[in-house]
C-alpha cells in the first residue's frame, strides 16, 4: 500500500532533480492522484490522465497494457487496454489544449512488440506528432523482443534500468 512505499518515494524524493512517475504494473500501492500528492508532499509529479512540461515539451503518458499481439492476451486485459488508451489520449489531448506541439511520451509498458504491428497506443502517438517514446516493462534478455527505432517519425526507446546499465537516458 502507499504508506508502505514512501520509505521507496522518500528516497527517490531526496535525489536531485524533478520527478514524474507512472504507474507500473508491480505498483499496488498506487492510489488516488489526491492520496498520492498529500502522502508524498508534492515531491512528485504522478503523470495520470494530465501532462507537465519541460520548458516547451510536453510529457504525455499512461501505464499503456499488453498488446492484443500477446500470446496471453484475454477480455480482462482488453478492458484495460482500451482504458489505458483512454487515458493516454487524454494526456496527449491536454497537452494538445494548451497549446504544445513538441511532446514526448512516456509508456511503462511497450507500445509495440514489433515495427509491423499496429497497437492504440502506436496510433495515438502518431496521430498526436509525439517525437519520442520512452517505455519500460521489459527486462533482461527480454530487450530483443520489442521494438526499438524510428517508425512513423516518432522514436521508440526502451528505457528500463537494467537494459540501460543504470544509466539515465537523454530524450532530445
Amino acid at each position: 500500500d502507499l504508506q508502505d512505499a514512501l520509505t521507496d518515494l522518500n528516497w527517490i524524493a531526496a535525489l536531485p532533480g524533478r520527478k514524474i512517475i507512472l504507474r507500473g504494473n508491480h505498483d499496488y500501492w498506487w492510489a488516488s492522484l489526491k492520496k498520492m500528492q498529500t502522502a508524498t508532499e508534492n515531491n512528485f509529479s504522478f503523470l495520470q490522465n494530465n501532462f507537465f512540461t519541460c520548458g516547451t515539451t510536453a510529457i504525455c503518458g499512461s501505464r499503456g497494457w499488453l498488446l492484443p499481439s500477446s500470446d496471453n492476451f484475454n477480455a480482462d486485459d482488453a478492458a484495460i487496454y482500451r482504458r489505458e488508451g483512454l487515458r493516454l489520449e487524454a494526456s496527449l489531448e491536454a497537452a494538445r489544449q494548451a497549446g504544445y506541439s513538441d511532446i514526448i511520451a512516456a509508456l511503462h509498458y511497450p507500445p509495440l512488440y514489433d515495427a509491423a504491428n499496429e497497437s492504440v497506443f502506436a496510433e495515438l502517438l502518431e496521430r498526436y506528432g509525439v517525437r519520442h517514446c520512452v517505455f519500460g516493462h521489459i527486462h533482461g534478455s527480454d530487450a530483443s523482443m520489442v521494438f526499438e527505432g524510428i517508425r512513423n517519425g516518432i522514436t521508440y526507446k526502451l528505457v528500463s534500468c537494467d537494459t540501460q546499465g543504470f544509466t539515465p537516458q537523454l530524450v532530445k
